[in-house]
């Protein structure tokens, strides 16, 4: 892979990653043209039932009824507005969604380790990936410790996938990819290199992407029923028009020109002119409850088209479960303990038979899940969130609900080796020396197959 991208071990010159920028462009996704606000206002004109309101307009207009005729371009105009406001505020709020992150990313260039924007990583770069990264662009693993990474965006799969370096064959799905760290999935163990070899719009999320933008825009139901209602409203105005001619020059009561007025009065009177701004104001009320269930509705028809739905497709990692771990029961002591709350959130209390414990009496258990552990519990906009493994951050957050303290434990324990987990051992071991009864203790974790074989003994009441 380095000799075919013609890069190095220690990564791309400053003058080559320039030069390869001018030739393969940022590493960003393309973006759709943004609309402008005369756009989006213009687009709400795009109705058929619209366009059939302000045809009745301009005839009211012209048959002298000024009255009825500003009535109509009023609706008009406010459907037109309640629409624009909508869409205009769901614009600004995607946009903003984008700038919250501006991504960064570790490269190697001229030799040394050098954090750059994520947009300026070009093919041929060595990548270095530790967990909590989120991983830019598209790279081929050549060298990994432990590293796994979480491709749940990506495949579904809820288990971050364990990286190795092996080469495998051609035509294998992205899931299996095992060699491949792939852009916008997350590291959430071990550390790794890898030599980018797609950035952009053809990375994997860029084929994606490119799908998403060339699929069709399709009517929405509620789209589908206005356009039939203006060509039922159409034709029957004419059949109408044509009736009233027909049988009005038969009687001879009224001349031609008069019997047109009186069947183009008519065909105003057909067109139901509060139609659309019923259903714009009803549609506005149910995107407004959605807004404040967190959901981000960009266009008003949208709304009508979530209720029309009778069957979602969805996958359900990350989308109807949020991926996290959340530890609820253990058993120590020849007993089993309760533990409340869900989540990352570090509130809960501990239950043996019932009755709320003091979780002091786990102290040990709590403080070899904590210290023996990669993952960080973290605040973010009100939110708890883990950096790392999923099952790994369940035992950070079991840890804070039994009252453990960060300052503490790196005040009283100190690191001094970690054997990480390999699918050899299976398990995770770190060392730390015990500043209170000044022992070196080693803490592990892992299968409980393997575990209990080489174990001697068990706590029975402390």
């Amino acid at each position: 892979a380095i000799k075919s991208l013609k890069s190095s071990e220690k990564g791309l010159t400053k003058k080559e990653a320039e030069k390869r920028l001018e030739e393969f462009g940022y590493n960003e996704l393309q973006k759709e043209k943004r609309l402008t606000a005369l756009t989006i206002f213009l687009n709400q004109f795009k109705n058929a039932l619209i366009l059939l309101l302000i045809f009745a307009g301009f005839l009211s207009l012209f048959l002298g009824e000024r009255i009825e005729s500003i009535a109509i371009f009023s609706i008009v105009l406010l459907n037109a507005v309640l629409g624009f406001i909508q869409e205009y505020k769901a614009e600004k709020a995607i946009e903003a969604l984008k700038k919250i992150s501006a991504p960064t990313a570790k490269v190697l260039r001229n030799g040394k380790e050098q954090k750059i924007p994520a947009r300026e990583v070009v093919p041929g770069d060595i990548l270095l990936l530790e967990a909590g990264d989120i991983v830019p662009a598209d790279s081929r693993l050549i060298e990994v410790s432990s590293l796994q990474i979480d491709e749940s965006s990506l495949t579904g799969e809820s288990v971050p996938s364990e990286k190795v370096t092996e080469p495998f064959k051609l035509g294998i799905s992205v899931a299996d990819q095992e060699n491949m760290a792939f852009m916008g999935t997350a590291v959430t163990y071990g550390k790794g290199e890898g030599i980018v070899i797609s950035t952009g719009m053809k990375t994997e999320f860029g084929k994606i992407a490119t799908s998403l933008q060339t699929t069709k825009e399709v009517q929405t139901p509620l789209q589908i029923k206005f356009t039939q209602l203006a060509k039922q409203i159409g034709v029957v105005a004419v059949i109408l028009i044509i009736i009233v001619l027909i049988s009005g020059t038969l009687q001879g009561t009224l001349t031609f020109a008069k019997m047109l007025l009186f069947a183009l009065t008519l065909t105003v009177a057909v067109v139901p002119n509060a139609l659309p701004l019923v259903v714009t104001v009803g549609l506005s009320m149910g995107t407004k409850k959605l807004a404040k269930k967190n959901m981000l509705i960009k266009k008003l028809p949208a709304a009508e088209s979530l209720g029309a739905t009778t069957i979602i497709c969805s996958d359900k990692t990350g989308t109807i479960t949020k991926n996290q771990m959340t530890i609820t029961d253990i058993f120590y002591d020849n007993q089993t303990i309760k533990v409340s709350g869900t989540g990352y959130e570090p509130k809960g209390n501990f239950y043996a038979n019932n009755k709320q414990i003091n979780p002091k009496q786990l102290e040990l258990f709590l403080r070899i899940g904590y210290l023996c552990n990669n993952a960080k519990l973290i605040k973010s906009k009100g939110r708890f969130e883990i950096l790392g493994d999923p099952t790994e951050g369940s035992l950070i957050v079991l840890g804070k609900k039994g009252k453990l303290e960060d300052e503490d434990l790196h005040s009283h324990f100190t690191l001094i080796e970690e054997l990480p987990f390999d699918s050899d051992r299976k398990r995770m071991s770190v060392i730390y020396k015990n500043k209170i009864n000044k022992k070196t203790e080693a803490y592990v974790k892992g299968a409980p197959d393997i575990l209990l074989k080489v174990c001697d003994r068990i706590i029975e009441k402390g």
